[in-house]
């Protein structure tokens, strides 16, 4: 979404995003022969600087491009804006705060777009791609365009990977509330989800406590049926060791360490006086 108070192109545009790597400026140049008009170069966090020629390509097609800087929750706001700075000098037209882990409060998103602000040129966007774990991405969509932000990630009912992105239904009614320029018909929006859509919205498990990352979904729920685990416990222990997209197939390696900590602790539990058995006399 678009809030710099422009009606949304009647015509159709293609749009696209890719992760750096050689392979990938090659379906860059298949994408805009195809007709894509812009597209978002996604890195994680600290990785700005692997993004540089994908952006510059991008540039050379006249493309629309935007740096995607996955996982922002895993850098600090000062160093976040540094990595914003490289993709905005490679050449990209915004830059985003991408909470694809769903971890940003509306004090992290503030402190970060905030900053962004302050080090990129004024004539650059912002945008934000908020995810819905802790049932925050409006929010922290509405406090991110009080802070200067013109992209705004949304989905109808919310539908995307893991909890679900910002529902374009609620942000629209909030940008109301706070007569901002959209372009966005919200009766018609409130009419297009389909019955997924709404069975998806009912599915309060699924919305607020998905593993963020379908491959993840995958791995998991199969860990923990062959180890005993309870699927949360492996999710804590995921952030904690700062995993990122990637890195999927070391969670079976994490159950195995969480199932074996668990099984050295009930070896030292002392028993219980009633379980010991009659003394001898």
């Amino acid at each position: 979404m678009d809030l710099r108070g422009r009606r949304g192109r009647r015509e159709r545009e293609a749009h696209g995003a890719a992760a750096a790597g050689d392979r990938h400026i090659e379906e860059l140049a298949k994408a805009h022969d195809l007709g894509v008009v812009s597209v978002r170069v996604a890195t994680h966090a600290t990785e700005a600087d692997i993004a540089i020629q994908h952006i510059g390509k991008a540039r050379e097609f006249g493309m629309d491009a935007s740096g995607f800087l996955v996982t922002s929750h895993m850098a600090p706001a000062a160093e976040l804006t540094e990595r914003a700075k490289i993709m905005e000098d490679a050449g990209a037209h915004c830059v985003y705060v991408t909470d694809s882990g769903g971890r940003l409060t509306m004090r992290d998103v503030r402190d970060r777009v905030h900053a962004y602000r302050h080090v990129l040129e004024p004539t650059n966007q912002i945008g934000i791609h908020p995810h819905e774990n802790l049932s925050l991405s409006v929010a922290n969509s509405a406090v991110a365009v009080e802070e200067g932000v013109t992209r705004v990630d949304a989905s109808l009912a919310g539908h995307g990977a893991g909890a679900g992105n910002c529902p374009i239904e609620a942000f629209v009614a909030v940008a109301d509330i706070y007569g901002w320029k959209h372009g966005c018909d919200l009766f018609a929006l409130q009419e297009r989800p389909t019955t997924s859509c709404d069975r998806c919205k009912t599915d309060r498990w699924g919305w607020t406590a998905k593993p963020s990352r379908s491959a993840s979904r995958a791995s998991i729920p199969v860990s923990c049926a062959n180890h005993g685990l309870d699927t949360r416990e492996i999710l804590v222990e995921v952030g904690r060791r700062g995993m990122v997209g990637g890195q999927e197939d070391m969670i079976t390696d994490i159950a195995l360490d969480l199932a074996r900590k668990k099984v050295a602790s009930r070896r030292i539990e002392p028993l219980a006086p009633h379980a010991m058995g009659p003394r001898e006399s």
